[in-house]
């Protein structure tokens, strides 16, 4: 889907012309923060890599990693976090491409009224 702005420019989506000169320094900052982010968790699932012990209903327990587990706890809570998120944009981009076909329709120009004959006498 074209963004509006872009379609008014002439340019491919996403491609906005003002910010393009900045867009390397700006992506290696982002790579550089998500590669800082693995080796911290990676470091920290490495120095924790012990058993903990989960008391379940009953005498039911169960062993399981410390890093699994705050992984299994982050997904429980992001995961549905994350899919509101995603509901809420697909349906935004639901009405706004309905106010847009509506606006084309409204702005399309009237066809040219035909134009009578005139009978030959």
């Amino acid at each position: 889907m074209k963004r509006v702005s872009d379609a008014m420019n002439g340019l491919p989506s996403g491609h906005g012309g003002a910010g393009r000169l900045n867009a390397q320094p700006m992506h290696f900052l982002r790579t550089l923060f998500w590669v800082l982010i693995a080796v911290l968790v990676a470091l920290f699932a490495t120095r924790n890599w012990t058993n903990v012990t989960l008391n379940l209903w009953g005498d039911i327990q169960a062993d399981i990693k410390a890093p699994v587990l705050l992984g299994v706890a982050f997904l429980i809570g992001w995961l549905p976090t994350w899919l509101v998120m995603r509901a809420r944009l697909w349906a935004a981009q639901r009405r706004v491409e309905t106010f847009e076909r509506n606006q084309a329709a409204t702005l399309a120009p009237a066809p040219p009224a035909p134009v009578p004959e005139e009978p030959l006498a």
